[in-house]
């Protein structure tokens, strides 16, 4: 027996209580879940169902969201990055952020420059 798929409606539904749960743990708040948090906003089925949309030349509906997940981790990494004092432990989650961003950015390029404009102002 085989599992149907499911309707991309409530697949989008559950997404987005994903997100604002991973919103409300982001690492401001609970600084000691920072490192499991990225791992999970960067797990590569979830990203594959963020950003996924069925009409290539448009971002899709999860991209707001994920959007949001990385401003949340932009705010806590930029009292770090304007006074440049990178320890180790923040320069790896640097490094991860860079490669989550690199990620997202190549799944959807065609969003990607919109999404940069956002998170950098």
């Amino acid at each position: 027996m085989t599992a149907e798929p499911m309707p991309y409606d409530k697949l989008l539904a559950i997404l987005k209580i994903f997100c604002s749960v991973y919103h409300h743990l982001q690492p401001t708040y609970v600084p000691g879940f920072t490192y499991a948090w990225l791992e999970l906003i960067s797990q590569r089925q979830f990203l594959n169902k963020m950003l996924s949309t069925e009409n290539k030349t448009q971002p899709g509906p999860g991209w707001p969201l994920y959007q949001q997940l990385l401003t949340d981790l932009f705010r806590f990494l930029y009292p770090f990055l304007r006074n440049a004092e990178l320890i180790i432990k923040n320069e790896t989650l640097y490094k991860a952020r860079s490669a989550a961003f690199w990620f997202s950015s190549t799944t959807s390029p065609s969003s990607s420059a919109t999404t940069t404009s956002l998170l950098c102002v």
